[in-house]
């Protein structure tokens, strides 16, 4: 939701009649921000509170649910780990954003190598997924000025879908349909 808002403030507009007028800032720091900073802080304690930690350890989170939590798990003779963890996230993103576009197949269960760790520059599937970003990033730059519906609905897609990607923080599966639930609110847009 933080992102969400700041997307919004920060989305042109669309007439030159909208500039903000002096005092804009600190009237909504104090209407939107700080109240949106007490839910967030009273969520984060709340979490904190019941699990007694904001994020599942990867170590805790067990290989046949998330590879991406275990790099170094299986890796041959010229294997990255890296890839493993950073390149895996962008391959599945690629896989996402086609399901989203057409959802066919779908899968109940993605459970351990449903979907293959990403371990070598030659997958095809990284080149897909970096692909599917460079596509999507090049339509917020192009509609940053020319429309701001899809930027907005864009950028909601893509920070929505960031926090069960395993780029920001790794959960604990490393893929699930109800996961593009919301960014699929944005593609809807």
């Amino acid at each position: 939701l933080v992102g969400v808002v700041v997307l919004l403030e920060f989305a042109p507009r669309t007439s030159p009649c909208a500039a903000r007028p002096s005092g804009h800032w600190k009237r909504r720091a104090l209407r939107c921000y700080l109240p949106l900073l007490f839910a967030v802080c009273a969520c984060l304690a709340a979490r904190w509170a019941v699990l007694g930690m904001l994020a599942t350890p990867p170590e805790n989170i067990p290989l046949i649910d998330n590879p991406v939590a275990h790099p170094d798990h299986n890796l041959a003779p010229g294997d990255s780990r890296f890839l493993v963890r950073w390149g895996t996230p962008l391959a599945v993103f690629g896989k996402a954003a086609r399901l989203t576009l057409w959802p066919n197949p779908l899968c109940w269960d993605y459970s351990y190598e449903s979907i293959p760790t990403v371990k070598r520059w030659s997958d095809r599937r990284l080149a897909a997924g970096a692909a599917s970003l460079l596509v999507i990033g090049l339509a917020m730059v192009i509609s940053y000025r020319r429309k701001r519906l899809v930027f907005i609905a864009v950028g909601f897609s893509l920070l929505t879908y960031l926090m069960v990607s395993n780029t920001a923080v790794v959960i604990a599966s490393l893929f699930a349909e109800r996961y593009l639930y919301l960014p699929s609110a944005g593609v809807c847009m």
